[in-house]
């Protein structure tokens, strides 16, 4: 966080309406930008029958030429000087803008015109359709796709495994009046979040926001079925590849898991940065790799914790087979303390550096309201100074047991992954 965020100068405020749509800002004095960002809680979790619908629907919420105003959504916000965007993930969506401080208001007008109830346009919907199956194939052509492998390696069977983007199959089955009914969803109070960051007045723009959105219902409930994903298991993809893509995790924790700091800490020391243990393992002691890292992914109620790498195809088994090692001896041994000190203190530099802008402030307390709850820079940092070296081990004993760890694995030359995974 800033000098100024640091001494208590910025201002976090918190407000619901009657309906249950949520307000959330932080005031940054003397800032020439505003962040705005209008989350919904439907992500490609919540796809039901028709995977990939939800970012679907974020393209056409920007295309669709039956609107006047999604006609010209760009071009509103560009010509303010801004930068307008979208994003689908596997629990929310979000529309997001960044433009200077005294153009906050017009943004949220865009928003609430972008919502209007209405036909879906079906030039919009082709258009769009054609252009999704653009990324889908980019996707797959690059390293993304074996995080899809990887889910589905862990939580077969889970809403969370779908793929965002769906597949070919699964788009060309979304028709105009699909995405019409699937809109409803995200007109609904309970389900939004409108963040904002910078030089924003609370107030004011908990007035517009209860002028364009004070009307809105409760919505419909979503599919929220028990579901009970299969047994974990290795995941392989026979691509010709240059370079063998692993990824090797295991179930993590939920946002709301007390245990969630600890593995934030477990994270920082397995795989974030030059100075983690697997970035020494694997190239500053072997050179088997360029890169690797880890991530520590919560979800509202489940996670993930794993870490990906790539590298050169006869490598894989011994790349696949150090990390292995590198997680049972966490296990088995625990963490140091300078090494827990070093990595609260580099948790609490990055947490500040995320804080350094205003979309990426509003994209924080935005999460935070919309799944879980809002956690001030003080209160998070105070939570991380408080994990002893004991629940990080507690925490890798209880999430990377090898019986509960699975392999995934994109590239060619895969047998020897198979067999070690």
């Amino acid at each position: 966080m800033s000098g100024a965020a640091m001494q208590g100068l910025d201002e976090l405020r918190r407000t619901a309406l009657p309906n249950g749509l949520r307000v959330v800002t932080m005031r940054r004095a003397g800032a020439l930008l505003a962040g705005v960002k209008l989350f919904f809680k439907v992500g490609s979790r919540d796809d039901g029958e028709f995977p990939g619908i939800a970012h679907f629907l974020e393209h056409v919420l920007l295309a669709n030429t039956a609107s006047e105003a999604a006609r010209t959504a760009y071009d509103r916000i560009e010509g303010l000087g801004g930068e307008l965007n979208a994003v689908t993930t596997r629990e929310y969506t979000a529309l997001q803008a960044v433009v200077l401080a005294p153009h906050v208001e017009r943004v949220v007008h865009l928003f609430a015109d972008l919502l209007e109830p209405g036909p879906v346009d079906p030039l919009a919907v082709d258009r769009e359709r054609r252009i999704i199956h653009e990324e889908i194939r980019q996707q797959s052509d690059s390293s993304h796709v074996i995080w899809d492998l990887f889910l589905r390696a862990l939580w077969d069977g889970h809403p969370l495994a779908r793929p965002i983007l769906g597949t070919a199959e699964t788009i060309d089955a979304v028709s105009a009046d699909a995405l019409t009914d699937h809109r409803r969803y995200y007109r609904a109070a309970d389900r939004m979040v409108l963040a904002a960051a910078g030089s924003v007045e609370h107030d004011a723009l908990v007035g517009i926001a209860a002028s364009r959105f004070g009307g809105l219902p409760i919505g419909p409930p979503l599919d929220v079925a028990s579901f009970r994903p299969a047994p974990p298991r290795n995941a392989v993809l026979e691509r010709e590849t240059q370079q063998t893509h692993l990824v090797l995790g295991a179930e993590g924790v939920a946002m709301p898991d007390p245990r969630r700091y600890a593995m934030r800490l477990l994270d920082i020391i397995v795989g974030q940065g030059a100075s983690s243990r697997l970035h020494r393992a694997l190239r500053s002691e072997r050179g088997l790799v360029y890169a690797v890292s880890s991530v520590a992914m919560s979800y509202a109620d489940r996670g993930y914790f794993a870490v990906s790498t790539s590298c050169a195809p006869e490598n894989a088994r011994a790349v696949s087979g150090v990390i292995a090692d590198e997680l049972d001896r966490l296990r088995q041994a625990g963490v140091s303390a300078i090494e827990l000190d070093r990595a609260k203190t580099i948790y609490e530099g990055s947490l500040a550096r995320n804080f350094e802008t205003v979309m990426s402030v509003a994209s924080i307390i935005g999460i935070e309201e919309l799944l879980y709850r809002i956690e001030p820079f003080p209160d998070a940092v105070a939570r991380i100074r408080a994990v002893r070296a004991g629940e990080v081990r507690q925490v890798a004993e209880e999430t990377l047991a090898p019986d509960g760890l699975v392999v995934a694995a994109v590239g060619r030359q895969l047998s020897d992954v198979r067999s070690s995974a």
